[in-house]
């Protein structure tokens, strides 16, 4: 029995044709979110919600592998939340879209602030202004 182990540079060929074929795919995505920006939301919004939902059952699985009561507890209180708001999500994507929207709008808006006020700290030192 033999293990042949492809060398680089038999590998590189593939590697950079999936490459470009990725690239082609995301140009094309981007320029349907672009295009059609309700219906490419809505899209990351379900994606989101059923990626709570795994998010959610993956901690109430985890919930039986810990020991601890506490951890226990915690795991199936934490994948609780994640799956009744994953399903929610996905029984209400216009207004998941909406608030995740403006859950997005709210954090960036804070981290500006934090980030005029980390400029200010970092006055003295040299290139703090980039930051601002």
């Amino acid at each position: 029995m033999s293990t042949y182990l492809p060398s680089l540079s038999a590998l590189a060929p593939k590697a950079i044709n999936w490459s470009i074929a990725l690239s082609i795919l995301l140009i094309l995505a981007g320029l349907f979110a672009i295009l059609l920006p309700p219906l490419s939301g809505l899209a990351v919004t379900l994606i989101f919600a059923w990626a709570m939902i795994v998010s959610g059952i993956t901690h109430f699985v985890f919930a039986f592998k810990t020991h601890t009561t506490g951890g226990q507890l915690w795991e199936l209180l934490v994948g609780a939340i994640y799956l009744f708001t994953g399903v929610y999500l996905l029984l209400h994507p216009l207004d998941a879209l909406i608030v995740l929207t403006l859950i997005l709008a709210v954090y960036l808006i804070f981290e500006g602030i934090v980030e005029i006020i980390q400029s200010f700290q970092l006055r003295p030192r040299h290139g703090a202004s980039w930051l601002l």
